[in-house]
């Protein structure tokens, strides 16, 4: 029968396309299905004698197949003699419907379980475009879907901070789980994850999505001679931010700066430590819980970044305090103002109402377009006089 459509052929050439995910995407997407007409190849005039037993087996075959209800079958008269179906050929085969294709493919279970994923993510407009644009990559998943969403929204709250995925406590998620679904948690972590949060180059959930690595090192130095201090003679030192969560400071005050010049030059203070922050590093120190416990103040650049940072900083250390990040330090300085080069325009939801009024006056441009106020441009003095304060 080489060269004769049979049954098993067509359903092998729609299962490829099944596979795809084109039917499943066009579902996804609401899309009226287009009945499926295709022709089906038979033999010659020419061999209907010569190759009867054969004609009579292949056309027995399609008859068979029109019995069933998913497939609809047409013929051509032919001008052969005692052929099965009354001297009629299969023609063209129909297939009106979304059900009649999963009959006819045994896939009808894939599209209930498909439904379920839809409806899992339909009020998660990224993770709903993904399904609808990969259906059977996230069908691989299915079964393990809603602990990866679990995971996925601990992942987009907490990114950024510094924290260890050792405390991921999200239902039915643990850190075994996110080892066991990195790839798929990677795939979908940068659809959730805000952008500015994300290290493409990060080869691990940890490393692309800002949480505490190994070997991740923090740098701190004594703002206070009379404290009690580990490493005595040494007032500026860097270790790892593991060992400095073991570590707990006898300090009251901790200030997390962001620029180096500044946190070199920062004043004294009473039972306080400073810690470089570096930017977005500032989060490591979501790794170390003994803050916690004590009053820990953030000054950044006083622009968008510099807020999120602040924000990202708060999901882990919810107490943190801002320092000269305000309204009114940024109109004070007015001459010192620079312009950001790319500004953050997402929610803060952890800003106070002063600091995400301040937010939005920097992206609406109420004061100037892209403006901000970097952190070492504020005159010494000023930090002086805020402490005494």
């Amino acid at each position: 029968m080489t060269g004769w459509t049979t049954p098993e052929m067509l359903r092998e050439r729609l299962a490829k396309r099944w596979y795809r995910g084109i039917y499943l995407a066009a579902l996804a997407a609401c899309e009226e299905f287009e009945p499926i007409d295709l022709k089906i190849t038979g033999p010659k005039t020419s061999e209907l004698n010569s190759r009867r037993e054969e004609v009579q087996a292949w056309a027995g075959r399609w008859h068979q197949q029109a019995q069933r209800r998913e497939t609809a079958v047409s013929y051509r008269a032919t001008g052969g003699r005692g052929l099965v179906g009354q001297n009629q050929l299969p023609d063209r085969t129909r297939i009106e419907s979304l059900a009649d294709l999963e009959c006819f493919l045994g896939t009808t279970d894939q599209t209930r379980r498909y439904r379920e994923l839809l409806t899992q993510t339909s009020d998660r407009p990224a993770l709903a475009e993904w399904v609808t644009r990969r259906p059977m990559r996230a069908l691989e998943h299915h079964e393990h879907f809603a602990p990866l969403m679990a995971a996925l929204d601990w992942i987009e709250a907490n990114a950024g901070t510094g924290r260890r995925l050792r405390e991921i406590d999200a239902a039915g998620v643990d850190t075994k789980f996110v080892e066991r679904h990195q790839r798929i948690l990677l795939e979908l972590g940068r659809l959730v994850v805000a952008d500015d949060l994300i290290k493409p180059g990060g080869k691990s959930i940890a490393g692309r999505f800002g949480f505490a690595v190994p070997d991740r090192r923090v740098r701190f130095r004594r703002l206070d001679d009379a404290l009690d201090w580990p490493l005595p003679g040494f007032d500026d030192v860097e270790v790892r931010a593991e060992d400095l969560a073991a570590t707990a400071l006898d300090v009251e005050q901790v200030y997390i700066i962001e620029n180096l010049a500044t946190y070199l030059s920062f004043p004294q203070s009473p039972r306080a430590v400073a810690i470089f922050g570096g930017g977005y590093a500032a989060t490591v120190a979501g790794a170390v819980d003994w803050l916690r416990d004590v009053d820990v103040h953030y000054w950044g650049d006083l622009d968008t970044h510099g807020l999120t940072i602040l924000d990202r900083l708060r999901v882990c250390l919810p107490r943190v305090q801002s320092m000269l990040m305000d309204r009114e330090t940024l109109l004070a300085h007015r001459p010192l103002w620079g312009s950001e080069p790319s500004q953050v325009t997402r929610d803060l939801p952890n800003l106070t109402p002063e600091e995400s009024q301040c937010y939005h006056e920097l992206i609406d441009g109420t004061h100037g377009r892209a403006i901000r106020l970097e952190q070492e441009r504020v005159p010494l003095p000023v930090v002086e006089r805020h402490l005494e304060g």
